[in-house]
Order: structure tokens, then sequence, then C-alpha cells
């Protein structure tokens, strides 16, 4: 496998730290990281990486303006996207007005708000053109997946 640089964009450190291992242990990865948008942002630009992992929920910068600047920049443009989110298991519709679960982040729901608010970060990413998303929590085998789909596809935003 070809040598591929990196960038993973989480506000967690563990993760971070945790997709470095992984990735390393994948392949031949240089992996860089960055624990903000803005800092992933400028990471991406010196870098200029093959590949992205980018977390959709960020205390400072929404994954979706992320991915919006990502392709808005001509070295960023073309670069592959997976989006990590802890959310996109957490909320699960029935068909009748109800929720069949949700976790703690969503406890504070307001019932009256709209469904179109509460999308799933899965949902929003397909709808601005990313292609792999990776749930949290993953384990070595779906970051694998992950990475075999963008490597041997044309999966680019």
């Amino acid at each position: 496998m070809p040598f591929r640089k990196i960038v993973v964009i989480d506000d967690e450190k563990d993760i971070c730290r945790l997709m470095r291992s992984i990735l390393t242990e994948l392949g031949d990865y240089e992996v860089f990281v960055a624990y903000n948008g803005s800092m992933g942002m400028a990471r991406c630009l010196t870098e200029k990486p093959d590949i992205i992992f980018l977390d959709y929920v960020m205390p400072q910068e929404k994954g979706s303006t992320m991915i919006k600047l990502f392709k808005r920049n001509r070295i960023t443009q073309n670069t592959p996207i997976i989006v990590m989110s802890g959310l996109g298991e957490a909320i699960t519709f029935e068909e009748k007005e109800s929720w069949s679960w949700l976790t703690d982040y969503l406890d504070n729901l307001d019932p009256d708000q709209e469904l179109d608010a509460v999308k799933i970060p899965e949902e929003i990413a397909r709808s601005l053109g990313i292609r792999v998303y990776l749930p949290k929590p993953f384990n070595k085998e779906a970051i694998a997946l992950a990475l075999s789909y963008i490597l041997t596809k044309d999966a680019s935003v």
C-alpha cells in the first residue's frame, strides 16, 4: 500500500490517539491530528492529506461547516472525508411520531422541535456529498473497511 497522509480532526484527544494507533497498525500512514476545526483546516492546508477523518460534533465548529470549508478550498476540495460521529447510532426514529430511544445528549430536546433540526449526522453528511460515515464507537475493522472504500473507489467529495 502506498504511503498516505491522513488528518484526524476530533475534539476528543483519546479518539485522536486511538485513531493514530489504529491507522499506523493498518498501513503505512502518516497521521496528523487536530483537536478542533480551525486547527484541522490549518493542518490540512499544511500537510495536504490524502484522507480526512472528521468528527461531526465538536464544540467550536460544526462538521457541516467544516465540510463546506474543505469543499471550497482548492487544496482540500477533492480530498475524501470520512465523517465520524457518536450520534448516528444514537437517534433512531419510529414511524409513529415517537423516538425509539434517545441518548443523554437528546434528553433535553424540545418535543415541538422540527424533526429536520435533529437529522442524523449520516443523513447530513450524505446531503453534503460525503459517502463514508463511521459511527462511534468504532473498531479497527470498521476503520479498515472505511479506508478500503476510499482507497478502492472514487469516493472523493
